[in-house]
């Protein structure tokens, strides 16, 4: 079963929020309402075609295949990041998947951290969480920059 979080919800007659525990269902309405800004998704377009070794356009075992791997760690990398981000169980990832899986991502931590115990307007929330969600994209990015880079 999945992990509840705090999200938003609209139920609020005064136009405020009301944080709610939610599943996974979702998910996918809040990533749709995010906005990432132009930098944010940048760097995860540039992330991707770091990762993308043979440059096909997708993330798949070959392009982990390509680094060379005494201990298993890069495939156990790749498999991970297979699970997370492959939306449509094809077995690669594509650039869409890839930021739509990051936003998913550090939209968990932000849910729970965005907002508090204070009441705001959804409007409000969003702009938080959207701000939020980019400046945590960014870090993310530069610590993979400097993983791949190695």
């Amino acid at each position: 079963m999945a992990a509840k979080r705090r999200v938003v919800s609209s139920g609020s007659l005064d136009g405020t929020v009301q944080l709610v525990n939610v599943g996974e269902e979702q998910d996918s309405l809040l990533i749709a309402a995010i906005q990432l800004s132009d930098e944010s998704s940048d760097q995860i377009t540039r992330l991707f075609k770091i990762i993308d070794k043979n440059h096909d356009g997708t993330l798949d075992t070959k392009d982990f295949a390509l680094v060379r791997d005494t201990t298993g760690e890069q495939y156990r990398k790749w498999t991970e990041l297979r699970d997370k981000f492959d939306f449509d169980g094809d077995g690669c990832v594509t650039i869409s998947e890839f930021h739509r899986g990051f936003k998913k991502m550090v939209l968990k931590l932000a849910c729970t951290v965005v907002g508090g115990s204070r009441e705001m307007t959804i409007e409000a929330y969003l702009k938080e969480l959207e701000k939020y969600i980019n400046e945590q994209v960014q870090e993310l990015c530069k610590s993979a920059f400097l993983w791949y880079n190695q």
